[in-house]
This record gives structure tokens, sequence and C-alpha cells, in this order.
């Protein structure tokens, strides 16, 4: 592997980074699964070379809409292959391939990690202008705005009759999440009480049995 990027690099000298980007990106590639989602939801269809190798995960959004679609392992042999004129990640994986590229002259955009809603907006934004498509990233954020907001009404409603409740939030690999994350944010939009945040927890973290036990969330 170790020789295989070195030649990738001597390549990359000599060939001056020489794969220009286009004004209106239509060879597009994401790199991880949170990029995907964006490519998913803003990209015309032809115009996405590959996806993730995680893209049809259960965990992955848009995973029924990628049907044909190839995917790729993050290497950037593999991606170079594919002579994009547009790469996008959050971040999260594949970094050393990311430096790769982008000596190869391909155009990089780095959405970041979302930890709140409004960087996942600014996210969107941002894919949106760099894809051409920032009509429907506009339109999209203004739907997500007014579910939000249809929500946060109803359970202003629900709040005058009913206690909240409190619950924990749980992947299948046991992580779980206290305050100051999109999550923690949802939940709370949503009229529920992060258990974990309640028990004053920060950002993502694990839990075990006994605590579960010990304090078992309604939900």
């Amino acid at each position: 592997m170790h020789i295989r990027s070195w030649a990738l690099g001597v390549c990359a000298l000599f060939l001056g980074g020489a794969i220009p980007a286009a004004a209106d990106p239509n060879r597009i590639v994401s790199l991880d699964y949170c990029a995907d989602a964006y490519v998913l939801a803003l990209a015309e269809r032809d115009h996405i070379l590959a996806l993730s190798a995680d893209a049809a995960r259960p965990y992955a959004w848009g995973r029924d809409r990628m049907a044909g679609i190839a995917q790729h392992d993050g290497s950037a042999e593999a991606i170079l292959d594919l002579k994009p004129d547009l790469v996008i990640h959050s971040g999260l994986e594949h970094l050393k391939s990311v430096h790769m590229l982008d000596r190869f002259g391909i155009e990089i955009i780095d959405i970041g990690y979302s930890q709140s809603l409004d960087h996942g907006r600014k996210a969107l934004l941002k894919v949106g202008a760099a894809l051409g498509e920032d009509k429907k990233a506009r339109h999209m954020l203004a739907s997500i705005d007014g579910r939000l907001m249809a929500a946060q009404k109803q359970v202003a409603m629900l709040e005058k009759t009913h206690k909240r409740p409190s619950a924990l939030y749980l992947t299948p690999s046991g992580i779980t999440t206290g305050r100051g994350t999109y999550i923690d944010e949802v939940m709370a939009l949503a009229g529920i009480d992060n258990q974990l945040a309640e028990n004053g927890v920060d950002g993502w973290s694990s839990v075990g049995l006994e605590a579960l036990a010990a304090k078992p969330p309604a939900w």
C-alpha cells in the first residue's frame, strides 16, 4: 500500500496534477456514507460515478435510491480510475486518498461531519453550490425547515397535556450521544428528553448494560 501511494505521488509530480475541475461537475464521486446522502439528494443521477462502499448498508440514507450506481473501496487508485471532476467527503475516513486526489488537481469538497442541524443546513447549501444545484438545495432546505416548524407546533400542543418522555439514542454497536450533537438537537425538537444529556454527558459515548439496567429509559 505504501509503495502504491508513493508511486501515485511521483506520477502526480510529473503530471503536474492535471485533472481540470469542471464549472458544472458531471462526474461526481462521494467518499463516505455522509457524503453519499448529499450527493444522492442533490446530484443528477447520471452525473454520479460512484458512491462509497457503505452506501448500501442498512444505516445509510438513500440506499433505496442507489440501485445501479457503482461503489468504490475508498482507495485513491480506484477513484482516479473513475476520472471524477468532483469528490465530496465529510472528513470521516479515507483522508490519505483525499490528500492524493488533491495532488492530482481534482476538486474536493469537504462538508465536515455535522454536529448540529445548522451545520447540516450549511453543508446542504455548500454541496448544492458545488453541483450547480443551488435552487434544489434551497427548496429542500425550505421543505426541511417547514417540517421542523410543523413538528415543533405539534410538540408544543402535546406538552400541554403530556409529560416529555425520556429516551436513549443507541446504535447497534452500542454508541449513544449526550449534549451537543445533532441527535440531541433532533430529540429536543421532537419533545424528547435525552437521558444521557440529563446525566451530564457531552458528545458521543458508549453505554453499558449495567447503566441501562440501573436507569432504563422510557424509550
